[in-house]
C-alpha cells in the first residue's frame, strides 16, 4: 500500500510540474484491449513499472527510417527487447498506442518523450 501511495505521489508531482500534460488512470482487466491516445505522435513511449524496484522500458515508434529498431519494448539496463506476440502497435493516424491484450506487467506509468502529451497510469486488474 505504501509503495502505491509513494508512486501516486511521484506521478502527481510530475503532473503538477508538467501542467500541460493530461493525467489519466485506467484499470483494464487482464486480456483486454487498451488504447492510449496521445496529443501528438511521439518518437518514444516510456513505460515505468514496479517489479524488482522501478524498471523503465522504451517503445520506439516506427517512422520508416528506423526499421528493426522499433515496434517493441526495450529494456536498456539488460539490453533485451521484448518481441513476443501481442506486442503494442502504434497507430499514427490516431496517434494511439494499442495494447491488444494487457498483462499484469503493463501496470505502471506510460509517458512519451514529448512533455505536452498525456500521461497514463495503468493498473491492470486480475479477472
Amino acid at each position: 500500500m505504501f509503495q502505491k501511495l509513494f508512486l501516486v505521489s511521484i506521478l502527481l508531482g510530475l503532473c503538477i510540474y508538467n501542467y500541460a500534460a493530461e493525467f489519466k488512470n485506467l484499470s483494464p482487466k487482464v486480456g483486454k484491449r487498451v488504447e492510449l491516445k496521445f496529443k501528438t505522435i511521439p518518437n518514444t513511449i516510456i513505460r515505468t513499472v514496479k517489479s524488482r524496484g522501478f524498471e523503465t522500458y522504451y517503445f520506439t515508434v516506427c517512422n520508416g527510417n528506423n526499421k528493426g529498431k522499433c515496434g517493441y519494448w526495450y529494456h536498456p539496463s539488460t539490453g533485451k527487447k521484448d518481441t513476443k506476440k501481442g506486442l503494442p502497435t502504434f497507430n499514427k493516424n490516431k496517434s494511439m498506442l494499442i495494447i491488444p491484450k494487457v498483462v499484469m506487467g503493463d501496470t505502471g506509468l506510460h509517458a512519451t518523450d514529448i512533455p505536452e502529451n498525456s500521461l497514463y497510469y495503468l493498473i491492470v486488474v486480475k479477472k
